[in-house]
């Protein structure tokens, strides 16, 4: 069966995306507060993994120039 495991979204266009505990999705806009509206990405944890993108070595850049490692 299956599952949600995270949910991001992107606040405003060119920022970082920012992982959400919750959101709420909106019938033909997506993801309360998110820039891309009507844009939504499902990935299988197998490619994400494959990608590495939950690396804990992975830095993000924020829109206000900080880094996060």
């Amino acid at each position: 069966m299956p599952r949600v495991v995270r949910l991001f979204r992107v606040p405003k266009s060119g920022w970082p995306m920012e992982e959400l505990a919750q959101v709420s999705a909106i019938q033909e806009m997506g993801f309360e507060g998110c820039a891309h509206a009507r844009q939504l990405l499902l990935v299988d944890r197998e490619t994400l993994d494959a990608l590495e993108f939950f690396a804990r070595n992975d830095s993000r850049e924020h829109h206000d120039g900080r880094t996060e490692w």
